[in-house]
């Protein structure tokens, strides 16, 4: 009872208000595979990009169908950066770096998805993000925002470059609970329909309200979420959703790691592809 009205008494929570997972929108044909890879792509030692070199050297043998690099690409927090030891413009680096690797993958049939990160220091910094605006345009290139859901081959794709696992690890209450803290993570963006489901967000994190509220949704609950975070790399299958966390590409002075996903056909005979797909993170 509460007869003052001076309280809120709580007897349950209605919490999971997630949305029916995307219907697939085409069949395969054939296997579907993709490659994502997180930002830092240099080393702190230099900006010459050489995981990211790395990286396209190894897939060069048996290139994928597509090729999602999430920043950030010129990452505000490298020494470089932070001690203006440059002798080009932040976003001459940017279309360097981008131009360099499409050089080398030219021979690919290979779709590429490009999404900003809010450390990348040439681009806005405010979320969620516009896509990037390149000087020239490339066929095969494709600009998302941050965040972004998107189909690949009739597979829903949701991505989202801001670190909001690690945001939420440090502001999430619980009492009693065991089990998955990760998978349990990855679960409060799919039941909040949110890509960003904190507030008052993260001190590092300026958010527009606003735009998040029309940009910053899930319209759908995905297949894959792309979840790049500072925490422990993993693949979880979520609710049915597949979720990875890829690493970064560059750590400090070393390699880190990126994620391999492959969709095999057989999966478009569901909503659910998370059985018939495989998923790794691999050390470059």
């Amino acid at each position: 009872m509460n007869g003052s009205g001076r309280e809120l008494v709580v007897s349950k929570i209605y919490d999971d208000v997630a949305l029916d997972l995307s219907p697939l929108s085409s069949h395969l044909a054939a296997p579907l595979s993709m490659v994502v890879a997180c930002g830092p792509f240099s080393t702190t030692d230099n900006l010459l990009s050489e995981p990211l070199n790395e990286l396209i050297a190894s897939l060069d043998s048996q290139p994928p169908d597509v090729l999602i690099l999430i920043g950030p690409f010129v990452d505000v927090e490298h020494p470089f950066v932070k001690n203006c030891s440059l002798n080009k413009t932040f976003d001459e680096i940017f279309e360097e770096m981008i131009t360099t690797v499409l050089v080398r993958i030219n021979r690919w049939e290979t779709s590429i998805l490009l999404v900003p990160s809010l450390r990348d220091v040439h681009h806005h910094c405010v979320y969620p993000q516009p896509p990037f605006q390149l000087h020239t345009k490339y066929e095969n290139v494709h600009l998302l925002s941050n965040p972004s859901t998107v189909l690949v081959g009739g597979v829903s794709v949701g991505i989202t470059s801001t670190d909001v696992i690690f945001h939420l690890s440090n502001q999430e209450i619980t009492k009693g609970v065991t089990g998955d803290r990760l998978g349990r993570l990855c679960h409060h963006l799919l039941k909040q329909q949110s890509y960003y489901p904190l507030y008052p967000p993260h001190k590092t994190v300026s958010i527009d309200f606003e735009q998040s509220m029309s940009h910053g949704v899930m319209p759908v609950t995905p297949h894959v979420l792309l979840l790049p975070s500072n925490l422990r790399v993993f693949t979880k299958d979520v609710g049915g959703t597949l979720c990875v966390n890829p690493g970064q590409l560059a750590k400090r002075q070393a390699g880190g790691t990126f994620a391999r996903l492959m969709v095999q056909p057989e999966a478009t005979g569901g909503s659910s592809l998370v059985s018939s797909m495989f998923a790794e993170v691999v050390r470059v």
